[in-house]
């Protein structure tokens, strides 16, 4: 086998993490019903709702500032939180 840096790899069990081609994954991949696909007791997710909104907009506003991000970054996300609440309350 050459070395990663030479651009050769050497495919050794045929799962794709030695290649330079991504492991195929549809041979894992069943279609046969399962026991819990018509499961009842599953219930809709619930609406969003502002308080949604104005929580995830400020981890969003959190993190853009511990990035040290500008103002105007942290200022379109507060922005956008305020879109959707009123989107939210029509």
């Amino acid at each position: 086998m050459k070395s990663v840096l030479s651009g050769d790899y050497a495919a050794s069990d045929g799962d794709g993490r030695d290649t330079t081609h991504p492991a195929e994954a549809s041979s894992d991949v069943t279609t046969k019903a399962d026991a819990h696909d018509d499961n009842v007791d599953t219930k809709p997710l619930p609406e969003p709702t502002t308080e949604l909104f104005v929580a995830a907009g400020a981890l969003v506003a959190e993190r853009l500032k511990g990035e040290r991000a500008g103002p105007s970054q942290i200022k379109e996300v507060l922005q956008r939180v305020v879109e959707q609440c009123v989107a939210l309350s029509r």
